[in-house]
């Protein structure tokens, strides 16, 4: 319903100064202590001449906890058996002093070591080297630097034809790897050996390493999670194909997983031919690191420290003034040494719910599903796994393999997604496969377009979730035309199993639960904890107001620069207006957990509790909270006398307490925070389709029109605009009505202004149908506060008199 959409409409709490001590912050730390690094390259892209002292003293002063240092084989062993060792000393040494953890990267072989190189020294090939001779580089280069560096990298991203030529070669890869990591053991039994960092797309290219034999010849899985040009959160930087690698894990035997490069480049890029801009290349850092995190990236390693290049600027410095010039920041420069500080030693505790969930499908009323044209499976109610309720939808799925396998399902009818949300989702009772799930969705032009939920993890509930309020890809597009985006009010049209990899082959189970939808501006928060302290990362891309739980008096906000500020608590909570730039919001005992994988029930639907009332004009008496709603809310002219009594009643699948009144249907929901525990039946949108109407067939308003809702293209009548205004749900506790608030009370316009019958008088009148209301315009009561009534949609829906 887009009662939710305001879920996120709080009260703003001004900042301000607080008498009591603040929670303490990680203001300034040592080297080394922090999860996150850059790319420093120092070795191999400094100018030696220049000394080491000032890019070495600009990372520590940023607290970062790791480096990451190319080794070039080429460069230090130039010759066979003839090491030239003085810039890496004089680099590595510097380094180490500063506190620094340092990962080695081993790669680019000599042309003398590949079979097609030929022999010209200091030339690098990026041909497959002779792994006997590779084994034999790096036990030399472990052990002149083990007291240095302790975490060895075999190669760069041996699945992209520029660093493994002629073509990426599993096979071959897992060989090096076999005859490295006994020779960097020997030459160091506590190295820790890192596989070479694999964009995660390529997941076929680590299933075959494991395949060859090579899944124990590394300590550490490493992945490079790219998602430019997409945003972290539209490219699904943790939850997508991060999510799909750790199923994999899970499976073939359970390593850590490190993140040695990930970015996005202010200008041209090989993978995005127009860039981000400074400010969002400064956002997207501390999001997508904060995401890494909790999807359970141990160590999250930037890309890179300098420009050195006309494209693929990643940097955190501009190439302004050539490789020694440190003197031209980007503004992700702060907002890395911000991340290492605030999160210095703290553990991340899980992602933070900022928005009320709605279910719209509880599986329960299961149903008609249609399989389309592929016979790779079948889906039907079972209750043999369910997260709430009697029965779950259980799919069944059976991929022969050697192509792109997949099989769709569609409700009938379609599943009305309500309001505007920011994203959907749905829980899985995964069987390990890693397939990817995914929906398609209609929109109000009809433009059928394909959202990827998620990857199917090991067995156990988790809930799968995407963004919907992005572009996406062409080739997203089902059916249809239109902008790529979806616009509102939308429908889901079909649920997708897509095999991952195309090439997989195999059957088995999942089950799917309360499918959900997450109302209001997208917004998102990463919880960590360090000590006493819970630090949350907060941000919302569009802009949004939340409320943060809280049990500390005040709190401590420090932005993306390091600026520091304080807040105080009203009624437990922090009033927070978020932007694309995170904050760090630091308070101590915070009486709410982040939310665990598995939630409990929905309660049982129960009467409400408290004072009376007895209407005598029909009978019925209202008690409770629903009395309160009702009395705060507008009583009589907004909702009308009860027409039945407080029951349990099945609204879109599930059992809910609610009761009629003569203009709607108030429903409650004890799960939600005050007061979201009462929400309003969408009559509005349902009288009208039970009437045989599509608000979406009806002519559109003019966009310079006054209060204009693009979501349906209708503009409120003049006549219905000041009562619509005036009136609303009192979400702040202040006098009067914001905008949101009329729109939670009503609505979305829904059509234009019509002159019809009136089911209740049989007169014809100027109305208006909205989603929670109709709106009737009575000349004769000009001059009374009657002249606009709202449609008795709870008597027309139920029959009751």
């Amino acid at each position: 319903m887009l009662f939710r959409l305001l879920s996120r409409v709080l009260i703003v709490v001004t900042l301000a100064a607080w008498s009591m001590p603040a929670p303490a912050l990680a203001q300034q730390s040592a080297p080394g202590q922090s999860d996150f690094g850059v790319n420093t390259h120092l070795a191999s892209r400094y100018p030696v001449q220049a000394g080491f002292d000032a890019p070495v003293d600009l990372v520590a002063g940023t607290s970062a906890g790791w480096v990451r240092e190319d080794f070039h084989w080429y460069w230090l062993e130039p010759e066979p058996g003839r090491f030239d060792w003085a810039i890496y000393d004089r680099a590595l040494s510097r380094l180490a002093g500063s506190g620094v953890n340092i990962i080695g990267v081993l790669n680019t072989a000599p042309a003398w070591a590949t079979p097609f190189g030929g022999d010209v020294a200091r030339r690098p090939s990026y041909y497959a080297p002779d792994p006997a001779a590779f084994a034999r580089f790096a036990s030399a280069v472990v052990t002149r630097y083990r007291d240095r560096v302790r975490f060895w990298q075999v190669w760069n991203e041996p699945e992209n034809v520029r660093y493994w030529q002629p073509q990426p070669d599993p096979a071959a890869y897992a060989a090096l790897l076999r005859a490295a990591y006994p020779a960097i053991k020997a030459a160091d039994p506590n190295a820790v050996v890192l596989s070479a960092g694999i964009v995660p797309t390529n997941i076929g290219f680590i299933r075959a390493i494991a395949e060859q034999g090579a899944w124990g010849s590394f300590d550490i899985l490493a992945l490079h999670p790219y998602v430019d040009p997409f945003s972290p959160e539209n490219g699904q930087i943790g939850t997508g194909d991060v999510s799909a690698v750790k199923t994999l894990v899970e499976s073939l035997g359970r390593k850590p997983i490190w993140a040695t490069e990930f970015g996005w480049s202010t200008g041209p890029a090989d993978r995005d031919p127009r860039g981000v801009d400074e400010e969002t290349q400064a956002n997207f850092l501390v999001r997508a690191a904060a995401l890494l995190r909790a999807a359970g990236v141990e160590k999250v390693i930037w890309y890179t420290l300098k420009d050195t290049e006309p494209r693929n600027l990643y940097g955190l410095l501009r190439s302004a003034g050539g490789p020694a010039d440190l003197s031209q920041p980007k503004p992700s420069l702060a907002a890395f040494r911000t991340l290492n500080r605030q999160l210095s030693g703290a553990t991340p505790a899980g992602m933070i719910d900022l928005g009320a969930r709605q279910v719209v499908f509880d599986f329960e009323r299961f149903g008609t599903w249609r399989r389309g044209d592929q016979p790779n499976g079948s889906f039907s109610a079972d209750g043999s796994q369910r997260l709430s309720g009697n029965t779950a939808g259980r799919l069944d799925y059976n991929f022969p393999g050697g192509g792109n396998d997949f099989v769709v399902f569609t409700p009938r009818p379609a599943i009305t997604i309500p309001g505007a949300p920011g994203q959907i989702g749905v829980w899985v009772y995964g069987d390990g496969s890693g397939h990817a799930l995914k929906v398609w969705l209609r929109d109000a032009g009809g433009e059928t377009l394909q959202f990827r939920l998620g990857f199917v993890g090991a067995p156990g509930w988790s809930f799968l979730a995407t963004p919907i309020n992005a572009p996406v890809e062409s080739y997203n597009r089902i059916s249809g035309s239109g902008n790529l985006r979806l616009d509102f009010p939308a429908t889901l049209v079909a649920i997708v199993l897509d095999d991952e990899p195309d090439a997989g082959s195999g059957a088995g189970s999942i089950w799917l639960d309360d499918l959900t939808v997450l109302s209001g501006p997208e917004a998102y928060g990463v919880r960590f904890a360090r000590g006493g302290d819970t630090i949350d990362v907060l941000w919302s891309p569009g802009g949004a107001f939340v409320n943060l739980p809280t049990a500390a008096p005040v709190g401590t906000i420090v932005d993306r620069w390091g600026g520091a500020s304080q807040i105080e608590a009203v009624n437990g909570a922090y009033g927070l207006n978020l932007g694309p730039s995170p904050i760090f919001v630091t308070h101590r005992a915070v009486a709410a957990p982040a939310p665990q994988p598995t939630p409990p029930p929905a309660p049982a639907p129960q009467p409400s509790i408290g004072p009376c009332r007895q209407f005598p004009e029909t009978g019925f008496t209202v008690c409770g909270r629903l009395l309160e709603y009702w009395e705060r809310n507008g009583g009589l002219p907004v909702f009308g006398f009860p027409i039945g009594p407080e029951e349990d009643m099945v609204i879109e699948g599930r059992t809910v307490r609610a009761q009629w009144f003569e203009r709607n249907r108030l429903e409650l929901h004890p799960q939600n925070a005050p007061p979201y525990d009462v929400l309003l039946g969408r009559l509005g949108a349902e009288r009208l389709e039970a009437s045989g109407r599509n608000w979406s067939d009806f002519p559109k308003a003019d966009p310079r029109a006054p209060m204009y809702f693009a979501q349906t293209g209708q503009a409120i009548a003049p006549e219905f605009r000041q009562y619509w205004s005036s009136h609303g749900l009192n979400l702040d506790g202040r006098p009067g009505y914001t905008f949101e608030e009329s729109l939670a009370l009503f609505g979305l316009p829904l059509t234009p202004p019509l002159m019809e019958v009136n089911p209740t008088d049989g007169k014809t009148y100027l109305t208006q149908h909205f989603e929670r209301a109709r709106f009737e315009y009575h000349p004769e009561n000009r001059g009374t506060p009657y002249v606009v009534l709202l449609g008795l949609l709870g008597r027309e829906t139920t029959g009751r008199r």
